[in-house]
């Protein structure tokens, strides 16, 4: 019977084929603890198109911020609906966070933020946890209920919240916090008319960078913080979008670069030099894992480390003990021999040699 090779091709169907069930039980661990929530579908990137949706976002959007898996789900017996945006790092999911429901976020009046990781517009709600998007749609409960419903969401996913660093460095000093936008592409910045078009080919999406809309102030005036893989790149897209700037008239912008932030603010003099003047980058490393469950196993190596260089240097001790031992009985041992001959010549060995007389 011919033996059948495994192709490239077969091998990458296979791989296809078993990616959703894999996501599924991954998603399906999650929210194993949650009473009454139902599965319905999962979508894959296979399943991605460009210009159709999936969910309540286009598939160009989601493709630009890096979409891994859709998933479907509802809450028995009520007739709310929860879907599940999986992305690539919690980043792109905070991104994606921002992008929900624009037009609804900037009609009066503004929605409610009860934290930083959700917005709630009338009965829909949208939780970024993770590398996830949450969106229930048709919430009827007290806010009690929906409080706990939002723990609940929570505690199933086990991974922290990591602002992007555009996000985590924006002047704080009359930030309109609703009117943040991640872009991590230039697809998705083009539909924001705010920006003016000859901008966005030098924000530098090529190398990497992410870009955050903000708006200060009065109406119309608005912060362009671009973050960058290093502080040389951001020297050179700076000059670019100086150059940028300056071949087009009509609009006054003001820069200021800081480590490798970009910050580009459209609006009046007075008003850049407050928010540009409280940009400030200051590198800061931090500790993103959970110490307090790692203490147990750090006590548990501390030990085991303690433990091995005890028994390191216990033998080293010995050792030079065992040595130490030898020479000391080697020349007590010596100078006993030496001493009982000095005292008994008879214990002198005898010379047995034979000598041969050359002179006779």
């Amino acid at each position: 019977m011919p033996c059948l090779k495994p192709t490239l091709p077969f091998i990458l169907c296979i791989i296809t084929a078993c990616w959703p069930s894999n996501v599924q039980a991954q998603i399906d661990s999650n929210f194993q603890g949650i009473k009454n929530l139902q599965f319905k579908k999962i979508l894959s990137t296979d399943s991605l198109s460009m210009k159709g949706e999936m969910g309540e976002f286009s598939g160009k959007l989601l493709q630009e911020y890096g979409f891994l898996s859709y998933s479907f789900w509802k809450v028995q017996p009520t007739d709310m609906k929860l879907s599940v945006y999986e992305m690539s790092d919690t980043q792109a999911a905070f991104g994606l966070f921002t992008q929900w429901r624009l037009e609804e976020r900037e009609q009066p009046p503004s929605p409610k933020h009860p934290s930083g990781d959700n917005l709630r517009i009338g009965n829909d709600l949208a939780l970024w946890k993770g590398h996830y998007l949450l969106v229930a749609e048709g919430i009827a409960f007290q806010q009690t209920q929906i409080t706990s419903f939002l723990r609940s969401l929570r505690e199933s996913i086990d991974e922290r919240n990591l602002y992007p660093t555009s996000v985590f460095e924006l002047p704080q000093k009359g930030l309109n916090p609703n009117s943040i936008r991640l872009y991590l592409g230039p697809v998705t910045l083009r539909e924001n008319s705010n920006v003016p078009d000859y901008l966005i080919p030098e924000l530098g999406f090529n190398d990497e960078a992410e870009v955050t809309f903000a708006r200060y102030g009065s109406e119309g005036e608005f912060l362009l913080l671009a973050a960058y893989p290093t502080y040389h790149l951001a020297i050179e897209y700076a000059a670019r979008v100086r150059n940028a700037i300056e071949s087009n008239v009509g609009l006054t912008f003001y820069l200021k670069l800081s480590g490798p932030l970009l910050g580009i603010y459209l609006g009046e003099k007075e008003s850049a030099e407050k928010v540009l003047g409280d940009l400030r980058y200051s590198a800061s490393i931090e500790w993103v894992q959970d110490k307090v469950s790692l203490l147990p196993n750090l006590a548990e190596n501390q030990r085991e480390v303690k433990t091995l260089l005890g028994v390191v240097s216990g033998s080293m001790v010995l050792t030079g003990v065992f040595i130490l031992t030898v020479l000391t009985t080697g020349l007590l041992l010596g100078l006993v021999r030496v001493f009982l001959i000095r005292r008994f010549p008879i214990l002198k060995p005898k010379d047995d040699g034979i000598y041969l007389d050359l002179n006779s």
